[in-house]
């Protein structure tokens, strides 16, 4: 099992999901596949096996984490199937223990207020306002670039997402699937924000030209870039290093760390 599940990572996997998705799948099966069923010969595990399996797990792990688990034997052992390396697949007759229902407790129309409220006047307001008010995920709004809105027809356009893979640092990636792709109204409150934030980056800019003592086109060039380039780096999907003053909450002009923009974790 162990080699197997090895293989279809590497062979399967690795080209079909994201980097994030496969490096989870690894540490899956590092930590919790490998030590249980690693030795088992491929077509000799049984069902009985599986579902030892899945009830040991759930003495230290949750049942959404088993559930994961489960996902990853159930495509790998259905890619054996298809090799013909094994007859059946046993893991498709084990029903793992179903998820309990958890409610989720969003802002009322008062907390939104309230949140708001607190953010008028931050540096980074409209990128709370932003995911208050249009509802965008964490890495959508801080994938933002400048193309990606119109404030003239008071647009804006989700085209890609902001993604943090420890040991290679920020990486703006395409949406996961086709529907995220979308266009998103604005209304007055977002358009005013952007408007600011955007004159911000103008100020921010012109004072490292300033700063810097130079007054050539290159020089004024490099003076503009070397502190955001000092603060982060994002690398795009195809390799290139994306220019940072184009980011709409992702230019690190002022040398604020990227994690001042994240929600706070609970």
């Amino acid at each position: 099992m162990g080699q197997w599940l090895e293989r279809y990572l590497d062979e399967v996997a690795a080209s079909s999901v994201r980097p994030s998705i496969l490096r989870r799948y690894r540490q899956e099966l590092r930590l919790y596949i490998a030590p249980a069923l690693g030795k088992v010969p491929l077509d000799k595990l049984k069902p009985s096996q599986v579902s030892d399996f899945y009830r040991s797990q759930l003495l230290h792990l949750s049942p959404g984490s088993v559930r994961r688990l489960h996902a990853l034997l159930r495509r790998s052992l259905g890619v054996a199937v298809r090799w013909q390396l094994i007859p059946w697949n046993p893991v498709t007759v084990v029903d793992p223990r179903s998820l309990t229902s958890v409610e989720v407790h969003p802002f009322d129309a008062k907390e939104a207020r309230l949140f708001l409220a607190a953010a008028s006047g931050d540096r980074f307001q409209a990128r709370w306002l932003i995911a208050v008010s249009l509802g965008l995920r964490q890495g959508e709004v801080l994938g933002l670039a400048w193309r990606d809105v119109d404030l003239d027809q008071r647009v804006l356009a989700v085209r890609q997402t902001l993604q943090y893979r420890p040991g290679e640092g920020f990486h703006l990636v395409p949406p996961k699937t086709a529907r995220s792709r979308r266009i998103v109204p604005l209304p007055d409150a977002v358009v005013d924000a952007l408007k600011l934030r955007r004159e911000q980056q103008e100020t921010d800019r012109l004072a490292a030209a300033l700063s810097s003592g130079r007054t050539g086109a290159w020089s004024l060039q490099r003076a503009l870039a070397r502190p955001c380039l000092r603060a982060m780096t994002i690398a795009t999907s195809d390799g290139w290093s994306a220019p940072p003053a184009c980011a709409v909450f992702g230019c690190m002009t002022c040398g604020t760390p990227l994690r001042r923009l994240c929600w706070p974790r609970a």
